[in-house]
């Protein structure tokens, strides 16, 4: 059964701290709908609110430009913006970045670059992190393994809001999640591949 408008609960959105979404549950109603609601609600209550691009052919009819129009339509309501170099494309390309966050208000973006690293852009810097040379298993869920790292550090220092990120404490989460994604492809499937703390924490130099 797909979400729908009336399953998003102001109590439910009051009672988190981030919001995080993805465009595969924009590509339909009623999904789609709900979804711009939960994340705009995230927005008014003043909760971190975190996208996830995650383009997928099957998920558009192979319509990169629908869902590239949707994913503008949400991102007045997002802090947090997780892209990659193909999805950048999608928007404008790398070098458009700055003045997207600038246009939608944006506090930082963060481009995946598979295993050269990634680079994040905040308050007008670029920050970045190094690829790590890693055995590739399966690549499945190393995004995700990524972004929920960097989420997790966040909310470990304590970060309820993106007004309260500062450029060390993003550059440290960049990191975090680097490590993350590089020990998920290690291993095989999505959930099973995904690292714990501990073991993040044990390869951070």
């Amino acid at each position: 059964m797909f979400l729908r408008e009336e399953d998003v609960r102001e109590a439910d959105i009051r009672d988190t701290v981030i919001v995080h979404a993805g465009s595969c549950s924009l590509s339909a109603s009623p999904a789609a709908e709900a979804t711009a609601k939960a994340l705009h609600l995230g927005r008014e209550m003043g909760r971190l609110v975190s996208f996830d691009v995650n383009y997928r052919d099957m998920m558009w009819n192979g319509s990169q430009e629908a869902c590239a129009a949707k994913v503008r339509e949400i991102l007045p309501d997002v802090d947090l913006l997780k892209i990659s170099e193909e999805e950048a494309d999608m928007l404008g390309g790398e070098a458009e970045l700055p003045a997207l966050m600038e246009r939608y208000g944006l506090t930082l973006v963060v481009l995946t670059l598979g295993g050269q690293g990634a680079r994040g852009y905040f308050r007008g810097r670029r920050l970045a992190v190094p690829g790590r040379r890693a055995h590739c298993a399966d690549a499945t869920g190393a995004g995700d393994a990524f972004w929920g790292g960097m989420l997790s550090q966040m909310r470990f220092r304590g970060v309820t809001q993106a007004e309260q990120l500062t450029e060390p404490l993003v550059q440290e989460a960049l990191e975090y999640g680097n490590v993350s994604g590089w020990l998920c492809v290690q291993g095989r499937g999505a959930i099973p591949s995904l690292p714990t703390r501990q073991e993040i924490e044990r390869h951070l130099v």
